[in-house]
C-alpha cells in the first residue's frame, strides 16, 4: 500500500473532498467516447452508472478486493473487455460477484464498509442491497430451490402418471435455466 493510499485511508473526510482521481473517474467515459454505448447495452440508469463509478473506484483502490452488488456485476460484466474499462484501470475481476452469493459474502461486506468510509455514507440500499436482503432475493438460488422441491415431489408421488412425473422435472428443469438466465444475463 502506497503512503498516499494509507494517508487516505487515515483522513476522516469523505473520500471525494479528498481523491482527485475519483474527481477524473466522475467525469471520464466508460466507453471509448461516451457512456451511452455501456448504458444502452447495460439498459442501465443514471444513478446505476454513478454507483457504478463509485464500485470502479473502490475495485482500483482495492484490486481483487471488491464485490459488487448484483445489478453492478451485471454492468461491469458488459463492460468487461472494452476501451473504456481498461483506460479506467479497473479491470474486470471474474471472481467478483457472478451471483455467487455465499462466495462473495465476505467481500461484499467488506466493499459495503469500504463505500461507507470513502464516500462519507452507507450506499444506496436499492443498488447495493444489504447481504440478507441479496441472499433472499437471489433469482439463481430461489429458483433451483423451487425446481429441486418440485423434483423430489415429483419422485415422492406414488401412483401418478408417468406423464405427470416427466410435466415436473420439464417445470424444474426450466426454473434452473430460468435462475441461470437471470443470473447471468
Amino acid at each position: 500500500m502506497t503512503s498516499d493510499t494509507q494517508a487516505q485511508r487515515d483522513d476522516p473526510r469523505p473520500w471525494t473532498e479528498k481523491d482527485p482521481a475519483w474527481a477524473q473517474l466522475r467525469v471520464a467515459p466508460l466507453d471509448a467516447g461516451d457512456d451511452v454505448a455501456i448504458a444502452e447495452r447495460a439498459r442501465a440508469t443514471e444513478a446505476e452508472l454513478d454507483e457504478y463509478r463509485r464500485f470502479l473506484r473502490l475495485a482500483q483502490l482495492f484490486p481483487g478486493e471488491v464485490c459488487p452488488p448484483p445489478r453492478l456485476a451485471q454492468i461491469w460484466a458488459l463492460h468487461d473487455g472494452s476501451e473504456g474499462l481498461a483506460a479506467l484501470n479497473a479491470p474486470y475481476d471474474i471472481s467478483a460477484g457472478q451471483g455467487d452469493i455465499p462466495h462473495c459474502a465476505p467481500r461484499y461486506a467488506k466493499t459495503r464498509r469500504a463505500y461507507a468510509q470513502y464516500f462519507g455514507s452507507a450506499p444506496p440500499e436499492e443498488i447495493w442491497p444489504g447481504l440478507p436482503q441479496m441472499q433472499e432475493s437471489s433469482p439463481r438460488r430461489s429458483g433451483v430451490a423451487a425446481a429441486i422441491l418440485l423434483a423430489v415431489v415429483a419422485v415422492l408421488l406414488d401412483g401418478v402418471s408417468p406423464v405427470f412425473r416427466v410435466l415436473l422435472f420439464a417445470i424444474a428443469a426450466a426454473l434452473v435455466a430460468r435462475s441461470a438466465y437471470l443470473a447471468f444475463r
